[in-house]
């Protein structure tokens, strides 16, 4: 209930700037994926390491490190699957776009200095459709090598919503102004263009997301007022 509560306030009270100063960046060392040809289902498995901050492209200090951290992401319906050949008409590759969805991140985290441990959620609607691109391997090749059927998905974020919680601790605004979700290297695949459901794993995905500082929006606001006083004074001067 709070996560489709937050979507909707997502709707009416999305953020209005388009640059950001502080970047959130995470990663895990786990990952897996199913997809075909109704949808895909993208698992980042809670190996994730502590989360980076950047402000200006410098590195902030954080006290908070993931413990329990995961997401799951269900696309929509497949859209579109687009094989690649080579010169000799082989399938060398297959894309697959889906119908956009919503990312949800539970965040569990600990802070090695006050032993506090904290949990919440981190939401945000995908916009564009998400893509998984898989190599295809040759019919040539022996079947004894799996891991060259490697599959990467990546997926664009936007404006989302920390849980109070998490956002409080990390030290920033709960609303943000994007970002996006990586990973390319899920291997040893399985299926061909023709399967209605295949695997990979053992990924890696990064989660990046851009949250606006305080200073940027209060800038905005004041370029704005300035410039409904500028016409209104420009209305009220006698022709």
């Amino acid at each position: 209930m709070r996560i489709a509560l937050s979507l909707l306030s997502l709707l009416l009270l999305a953020p209005r700037v388009s640059s950001a100063d502080a970047i959130l960046v995470t990663q895990s060392d786990e990952s897996r994926i199913t997809y075909g040809t109704f949808n895909a289902v993208h698992y980042g498995l809670s190996s994730f390491t502590s989360m980076r901050m950047y402000r200006d492209g410098i590195q902030q200090p954080l006290d908070w490190h993931n413990v329990g951290t995961s997401f799951k992401t269900v696309s929509g319906p497949l859209l579109q699957q687009t094989l690649e050949t080579n010169s000799a008409g082989e399938i060398i590759g297959s894309i697959y776009l889906y119908e956009a969805s919503v990312f949800v991140m539970e965040f569990n985290i600990h802070n090695s200095v006050t032993d506090e441990t904290r949990d919440g959620f981190f939401v945000a609607p995908i916009i564009r459709p998400i893509r998984v691109a898989a190599t295809e391997k040759s019919i040539e090749e022996p079947p004894e090598i799996p891991d060259d059927d490697s599959v990467e998905i990546f997926y664009r974020l936007g404006p989302g919503l920390f849980d109070d919680s998490i956002a409080s601790a990390f030290g920033i605004r709960r609303r943000t102004a994007g970002g996006d979700v990586f990973d390319p290297y899920l291997t040893f695949g399985t299926g061909d263009p023709t399967t209605s459901e295949r695997t990979a794993w053992e990924g890696a995905p990064t989660v990046t997301i851009r949250v606006p500082e305080p200073a940027s929006l209060i800038l905005l606001g004041s370029a704005c007022l300035g410039l409904v006083a500028r016409r209104r004074r420009a209305q009220r001067r006698p022709s």
